[in-house]
C-alpha cells in the first residue's frame, strides 16, 4: 500500500484479525517528514510543473469544456 500523505510504500497484512502495515527502513527514510523525503518531493513537484504548465497552456482554450463533467458532477447517492 502507499501512504497518501508521504508517498512511501508498505506491506499490508491481516494479523490476529487486525490490519497491519509495515514499512521498510528504506521507505521510512523517503517519508515527507525526512530531509531526503522533502528533497524527493520538491524535485517531484518541480519536474511535474514543467509538464503541467505546458498542458495548461496547450489546452487553455479547451479548459472550460474539459472541466465541465467535473463541475457538473452530482452523485446520486446519499452518504
Amino acid at each position: 500500500m502507499e501512504c497518501p500523505l508521504c508517498g512511501i510504500y508498505g506491506q499490508i497484512a491481516i494479523e490476529d484479525g487486525e490490519v497491519r502495515v509495515t514499512f521498510s527502513e528504506e521507505e521510512k527514510n523517503r517519508a515527507r517528514n525526512t530531509l531526503a523525503g522533502l528533497y524527493e518531493h520538491y524535485y517531484e513537484i518541480k519536474d511535474m510543473m514543467n509538464h503541467v504548465m505546458k498542458n495548461l497552456e496547450l489546452h487553455k482554450n479547451d479548459r472550460a469544456e474539459l472541466l465541465r463533467p467535473y463541475m457538473e458532477y452530482a452523485p446520486d447517492y446519499k452518504g
